[in-house]
């Protein structure tokens, strides 16, 4: 039972390494996944360890999650939770709330909104407020409001969000902290604001691959917001070059071909060319939106507002509503 032990708190902590590595994609982590889990499987086969299984339990929700299982994924959360609640070995607060934000990603992933909050919620209200768990279960109960249209429970967690940066300075939570009351900013209409509060973030630009891109098109629709066009034209070139150095997601790249098209036809959201179109099809339909990212301000949902010449808030509230995978 030792050895099973080491070998599931060895695998986790390669996991967690190789989670904070920013040349990591996200092939590369399923596939450490797939094979960790299945070796920690086998070792428990024929030595079963509680502890170890826990980590097993983990690291194949994070695979399901990767993998865009969420079914299979919502089980296994169940399953962990289980385990933690059934063995006294395991049952500590930190645990619990680790093992129920591991089922508010899997709800969040499957645009289960509510649930999510609900979620994190209570996990905020079991661990300690100055813990990463508890920090988590804030940044995922945003994220929901800002989803569910919840805009009085925004402005009563800023202050929240205002205590992770003092705690964390320059921590990854600490600038997601910050990216969020940057979208809050947005969505109640304050653009100068909000990208004021976006030119303060630092540490997540270094995720080459992932944040920073997404923050710079977020960045890009601000200033298309302000017609400030010659800056936008700018910003686009700065982005092309950093699509052209790195090993991007799908829906960036799409998302760049269609603001690099948008600016070549001088920002005319009333000329829906053959081409945009095809590029806002494969936008919305090869490479899914993922609700937990740089994406809050989902980019087909505000670039159907500027041609329908409507807010942008309101109308991503309402195409979220019904949106289940």
């Amino acid at each position: 039972m030792f050895e099973t032990d080491i070998i599931g708190v060895g695998l986790f902590d390669e996991f967690r390494v190789l989670k904070g590595d920013t040349t990591s994609n996200t092939a590369r982590v399923i596939e450490f996944l797939t094979n960790m889990t299945e070796q920690l499987k086998q070792q428990l086969s024929s030595c079963y360890s509680v502890r170890a299984h826990y980590y097993y339990l983990f690291l194949k929700v994070q695979l399901y999650r990767k993998q865009g299982d969420y079914l299979q994924g919502k089980e296994v959360s169940q399953a962990l939770l289980n385990l933690v609640n059934t063995h006294p070995g395991l049952r500590s607060k930190k645990r619990l709330g680790t093992s129920y934000m591991r089922l508010a990603g899997i709800e969040m992933s499957n645009f289960k909104f509510k649930e999510a909050h609900d979620v994190s919620v209570y996990v905020m209200d079991i661990v300690h407020p100055k813990t990463r768990v508890f920090n988590s279960a804030l940044l995922h109960r945003v994220f929901a409001c800002i989803y569910l249209g919840n805009l009085q429970e925004l402005q009563e967690l800023l202050p929240y969000l205002d205590q992770i940066e003092t705690q964390r300075p320059n921590d990854s939570q600490s600038n997601i902290a910050q990216y969020l009351k940057s979208c809050v900013a947005y969505i109640n209409g304050d653009c100068d604001k909000a990208s004021q509060l976006l030119n303060q973030i630092s540490e997540l630009y270094a995720d080459k691959d992932g944040w920073n891109m997404g923050l710079r098109i977020y960045e890009i629709l601000m200033i298309i917001d302000k017609h400030q066009y010659d800056l936008a034209t700018a910003k686009i070139e700065t982005l092309r070059k950093h699509v052209a150095r790195y090993d991007i997601d799908l829906r960036t790249k799409l998302i760049y071909k269609y603001l690099n098209l948008l600016e070549k036809d001088s920002y005319d959201f009333n000329k829906q060319s053959p081409a945009r179109q095809e590029i806002l099809t494969e936008i919305i339909h090869e490479d899914p939106w993922s609700a937990i990212s740089h994406e809050a301000v989902k980019f087909d949902v505000w670039l159907k507002a500027k041609i329908e010449k409507v807010a942008f808030y309101p109308l991503l509230v309402e195409e979220l509503k019904n949106m289940v995978l």
